[in-house]
């Protein structure tokens, strides 16, 4: 598994054009392709829906996922968006623990984080 992360419109997705092509868009439930973008949008549904967030990272082994990063910045005085930053943060540490590249983006410059 592969992962770009950074904010929004940081360059994560046109380089996943790039390199593989077409990209699935999650809302509120997950595919598994072999580019999947907007997990955060998932979680947000599922948490805003007081249902599970389940994410099978085997069936994304062989996948590229963009994650939209939010978790700089001021924390949110909503309970609900705290919520949802730790538990986005949760989930990207996990996706990053199991990656075998993980590519942060800023400005459309690439910085490699993780390459094994």
């Amino acid at each position: 598994m592969e992962i770009y992360l950074g904010g929004s419109y940081q360059g994560k997705l046109a380089a996943a054009r790039v390199k593989e092509g077409d990209i699935y868009y999650c809302n509120e439930r997950i595919e598994y392709h072999k580019v999947i973008s907007g997990v955060h949008i998932t979680l947000r549904a599922c948490l805003e829906a007081n249902i599970p967030f389940v994410f099978d990272f085997d069936q994304a082994k062989d996948s590229l996922l963009c994650i939209d990063e939010c978790n700089q910045g001021i924390v949110p005085i909503n309970k609900v968006d705290r919520q949802y930053r730790e538990q986005l943060g949760e989930f990207i540490q996990e996706a990053c623990a199991k990656a075998n590249k993980v590519t942060y983006f800023i400005a459309g410059l690439e910085w490699v984080l993780k390459d094994e």
